[in-house]
Parts: C-alpha cells; structure tokens; sequence
C-alpha cells in the first residue's frame, strides 16, 4: 500500500509506502499522522448457520511524511458480524472505530455500541481517560429492502440499538460526537463535549439529501475549521 499527497486542487505532490502495515489514515498529530491497523478477523471461527460477532483490533500508529511507522501500546477493538451461505462468505462492521486528533497531542477514540469517548496520547502511549454520559439508545430498525429484482440486499445485524456514537469530531479544541439520537425535521443530535468530559452543549444537525440513520456511519462528511464537507445522493 502508499500514501498519495495531494493539494485541495487535484495537483500530485508525491507518494510514499508506510514501512509496516496501515490500514487507515485518521489525520495529522503535530507534524506526523495518526494511523491504525486493523487485525485480520478469524473467519474459520464463524461456525454457527445464523452468524457469529467476531472481535477487530485497532491498533494507533504515527506515521512520518517519509513513511516511518511508530505502534503504540493503544488498541481498540471492534464488532464484526460473518456469516456463512453455501458457497460463500458475506461480513460487515458493527461498530466502528471513530478517531479525532485534538490538541496537545491528545485524541479523542469511539468504538463501542454504547455512549463512550477515550481520551488517549498516542505520543505518551496513554489512556488519559474515558467519557460517558446517560443516554437514551435507539431502538435499531433495518433499512428496507429494495423492491426492484436483482438488487443488492444488506446483511441482516442481531442489534437491539444504533450504534450511540455515529461519527466524531474535533473542532476548535472541542468534542463533537454525532448521536444516534435523529429527528426527520432537524436531523441528528450532536454533543459538544470538552475533552476534560465537560458536557458544554448540543445541536441537531440536518443529514444530507438521501442519507438515513442506517448509513450515516459510513457517508462522507467531514469538518475542516468552520466548513463542513459532505457529499448528497441525488435522484
């Protein structure tokens, strides 16, 4: 695998390879990048006809603009769901790993079902320590299927609740961690959070054109200084 550069107009600035394997890049720590890999899943041991929940390890790295690659001791690990059908093998995540790099080299994790943000300094190899708060989860509800024959058709999850946290960001210092929590007229609930824990404030955010609670995990969308970038599926 390589690490492409580029400017925000399309414009090659060069390319290197990491010196030990990466899966993701979660964005800049000082003058390096956050990385993670990802364990391999044991997929031999999804026995069971209905599917089995099998555990994904990420591990943080940093990672110079030569690719030099450092582990640190901070692992997270996540839910992966497989199933087996004659002849072939089908999977997805159920939990994802949401990763904010903040200030003074501090970062804030996501990567339970459940309401949890970790504080973590990959420079140091600590856990500083853990946000929770009470929340109210979401029942889980399935996206319809498609009418249309020959459609592509999901994987069915053994959830009871949305996954509490669906996206986390930093902003200006500060925690903002995207809910499960969703409203058609408003959008999706945001917590403001300091990274000390201290609940500062809330707001909905309106979801883009086309995008449900189902797949707002996976959609694009990012925030840089005050700008927020997405993508909309149109008709």
């Amino acid at each position: 695998m390589k690490c492409v550069l580029a400017d925000l107009d399309g414009t090659f600035l060069g390319e290197f390879k990491p010196d030990a394997r990466v899966s993701r890049v979660l964005g800049r720590y000082g003058d390096r990048l956050l990385v993670a890999e990802e364990s391999v899943p044991a997929i031999n041991e999804v026995k069971k006809p209905e599917g089995e929940l099998l555990d994904i390890v990420w591990t943080l790295k940093l990672m110079t603009g030569e690719g030099r690659v450092e582990t640190t001791a901070l692992a997270f690990p996540t839910k992966w769901f497989g199933k087996r059908l004659p002849g072939a093998f089908i999977a997805d995540h159920v939990t994802f790993l949401h990763c904010a790099p903040l200030e003074n080299g501090l970062v804030a994790v996501a990567h339970e079902d459940a309401y949890a943000v970790k504080i973590a300094d990959p420079g140091r190899n600590a856990a500083v320590r853990t946000i929770r708060r009470e929340y109210r989860r979401v029942k889980y509800v399935p996206e319809e299927k498609p009418d249309q024959p020959g459609a592509a058709r999901g994987l069915a999850f053994p959830l009871d609740h949305f996954n509490d946290i669906q996206k986390l960001y930093s902003v200006e210092g500060r925690i903002w961690a995207v809910t499960s929590t969703f409203d058609p007229a408003k959008g999706v609930l945001v917590d403001v959070i300091s990274p000390q824990g201290e609940y500062l404030d809330s707001f909905y955010l309106p979801l883009p054109k086309g995008v449900s609670l189902q797949r707002l995990v996976r959609h694009p969308l990012t925030i840089s200084g005050r700008t927020l970038l997405t993508s909309e599926i149109l008709d």
